[in-house]
């Protein structure tokens, strides 16, 4: 077992509650043809993030309902406000325990501060780790600077 892995291994376990963000993104070398969700030969990458909190990232196998929720289950308490795109994996979000808030990325956003603060943050992490297995379960210091309409 790596080294990083082991350390997070030990840390304490943590659930989330309030305001939380859930995204995933894919990391990867460049290559033609398609980007994003569905690209051969990246990694997705789950994370969520608590609002002036932590932030917790997963290696996911895919994006399907079936992989996200229970991580959401787990890691957030019920009745908090979780925020996701509009991606049709988050769906079951509408009928949980949970707030569900969707923000769509091809709408303008209003009094909405520091756009894409969670993808920024899992994206320097990444850039700055050997592997993305290292970045499983490890908490970040973070400034709380976005805000979502109401």
């Amino acid at each position: 077992m790596r080294l990083r892995q082991l350390i997070a291994s030990k840390l304490p376990s943590y659930r989330f509650s309030g305001e939380v963000e859930a995204d995933e993104s894919y990391f990867g070398g460049v290559r033609k043809g398609k980007r994003g969700r569905g690209a051969v030969g990246k990694v997705a990458v789950f994370r969520l993030l608590k609002r002036g909190g932590k932030v917790y990232t997963a290696i996911i196998p895919n994006a399907r309902t079936e992989t996200l929720l229970p991580i959401i289950q787990e890691k957030v308490e019920p009745d908090s406000i979780v925020y996701t795109d509009a991606f049709a994996a988050y769906n079951a979000l509408d009928v949980s325990d949970f707030h569900h808030r969707r923000i769509n990325h091809s709408e303008p956003i209003r009094n909405f501060v520091c756009v894409g603060h969670i993808m920024g943050l899992a994206e320097g992490v990444m850039n700055d780790q050997d592997d993305t297995e290292a970045a499983q379960r490890q908490t970040f210091p973070i400034r709380p600077c976005c805000r979502f309409p109401a």
